[in-house]
């Protein structure tokens, strides 16, 4: 995951709230998660569904993401 510093992420580090990291990228504007260029590959038609999912770090997220942007069926 691609992050850049700011006091969020410090305050979240800080704190020990690792869990949040994630939700935090999601939110933030210059953060880049694995799953999030892996659905950007998906999205261009670079790399199939299942090498996007087989190369997630959270499979799972991915599936789910790939199921809420119409690319699988749940």
């Amino acid at each position: 995951a691609i992050m850049t510093s700011n006091m969020n992420f410090a305050d979240i580090i800080m704190d020990g709230k690792m869990n949040m990291i994630a939700a935090q990228m999601a939110a933030g504007e210059n953060c880049q998660s694995l799953e999030n260029d892996l659905m950007r590959l998906v999205e261009a038609d670079i790399i199939d569904i299942q090498v996007a999912l087989d190369s997630a770090k959270r499979p799972d997220a991915m599936k789910q993401e790939l199921i809420r942007k119409g690319y699988m069926q749940g």
